[in-house]
């Protein structure tokens, strides 16, 4: 199968359709296709490996996802294979999801931004904006902080609160989003998150409980390069933006490394797991913590977990509407706590499928989708010591993919919050 990364296979499109963004006119008349795989996998793989095509998902034993030019799909669809077609023009269903301009919420009496923050996306600095609003919203009870620094020299900033015994006393609830660019549904889902529990805090009792038995630190945008370059320059970019390695391929050198395969555990240790080829999308760097952003937040967690201990760590993906617990990087062997994860989970996918009938599947990470070596959740449960370590895959589970449309930002984000009030609860 013959895969090429986006940046190289677009360049014929730079000057496309005026009208559309740049993020969206590099897709503009792009085709993404869902074929189903199973025992065909093989059969499957040879016909495609004569097309130009970017594979979106990492798990080929059940389907491949991916997105192609109109030239190409013209190919494809004359091999005769059986197809689901998930975008007919990518670049449109781009620029569907807004080109927003600077947000104008206003704060409610108590404070809080109002929620009319959720009906759309927004750009780097507005969430800064936004973080800083919620904060004043528990202005006694909260901070803004920085986990680290990107390659580009920009924050790794979350949002820090606490309860009635004050900061740094409880153990910690680590989450965060946008590890991967082009994951914007997670950006928005954790910001909710915490929405939720400084809205509720000292109104509801549960809600006040949580807050008072932890300290929550939640991170809506681990890869803050990568995040911008989605949304000024091409919008379906996975990695860090960290320069091509030294000595690679320099007449077409490849940007960055994929975040969640630079963890120090397990590295390399599964060639399945992860890709030393720094043009693919699960590059996992030259050495264990040699991105920037990653080195950054693993030094936080190890702070965070030496002084106050975490109870709770989330990485927050999409898509597939999956819950994914250790381990990652190997399919024979399980973490002692593996069947009390198990249970953990599927306590919160019953309640996440309560609210709208979304369906999630759980399970150990290896054994459920496929193998990721130098994983944040590994990593956490292993070397940090969280009580509880975990990944999301969002919404949704191919219809639109990573271009989740912005009506589905609320019901994605409340079904989730249903699950967390009860996972809250059970750990």
């Amino acid at each position: 199968m013959r895969s090429i990364i986006v940046s190289s296979m677009l360049l014929g499109f730079s000057a496309a359709v005026p009208h559309l963004h740049p993020r969206a006119a590099k897709y503009e008349g792009y085709h993404v296709f869902r074929v189903e795989t199973g025992d065909k996998l093989t059969e499957v793989s040879k016909k495609l490996a004569g097309l130009d095509y970017e594979q979106w998902n990492h798990d080929s034993a059940r389907h491949i996802d991916f997105s192609m030019s109109r030239e190409e799909a013209k190919k494809f669809k004359e091999l005769g294979i059986d197809f689901k077609e998930m975008h007919s023009d990518l670049g449109e269903d781009i620029a569907q999801e807004g080109n927003w301009g600077p947000w104008k919420g206003k704060n409610k009496p108590d404070g809080l931004p109002d929620l009319s923050w959720y009906e759309t996306y927004h750009d780097f600095d507005d969430h800064l904006e936004y973080l800083n609003e919620l904060a004043s919203a528990l202005p006694n009870n909260s901070e803004i902080f920085s986990a680290g620094k990107s390659v580009e020299g920009r924050d790794q900033t979350g949002i820090h609160f606490w309860g009635k015994d004050g900061p740094g006393k409880k153990p910690a609830v680590l989450w965060h989003g946008t590890v991967h660019a082009r994951e914007w549904i997670t950006t928005m889902t954790v910001e909710y998150l915490s929405y939720q529990l400084i809205a509720g805090y000292g109104k509801d009792d549960a809600l006040t409980r949580f807050v008072d038995e932890y300290d929550f630190y939640v991170i809506p945008i681990i890869n803050p390069d990568g995040f911008v370059y989605t949304q000024t320059t091409e919008r379906l970019w996975r990695k860090s933006r960290s320069p091509p390695p030294p000595g690679g391929n320099q007449s077409a050198p490849c940007w960055g490394i994929d975040l969640n395969r630079n963890w120090a555990n397990q590295w390399d240790t599964n060639p399945e797991g992860s890709s030393p080829d720094p043009c693919t999308q699960t590059y996992r760097g030259e050495s264990p913590g040699s991105a920037v952003e990653q080195a950054g937040m693993a030094g936080f967690a190890d702070l965070l977990g030496q002084k106050q201990g975490i109870k709770l760590y989330l990485d927050f993906h999409s898509y597939s509407q999956l819950i994914l617990s250790p381990w990652g990087y190997t399919c024979d062997e399980y973490p002692p706590t593996s069947q009390e994860h198990v249970d953990l989970m599927g306590a919160t996918a019953e309640a996440i499928e309560s609210v709208y009938g979304t369906n999630y599947t759980f399970g150990p990470t290896c054994e459920t989708i496929y193998a990721t070596n130098g994983g944040s959740a590994d990593y956490l449960f292993d070397i940090v010591g969280a009580t509880w370590s975990m990944a999301f895959e969002l919404r949704d589970t191919g219809e639109f993919g990573f271009v989740l449309p912005p009506e589905q930002i609320v019901p994605n984000c409340e079904e989730v919050w249903e699950g967390m009030q009860v996972m809250l609860e059970k750990m």
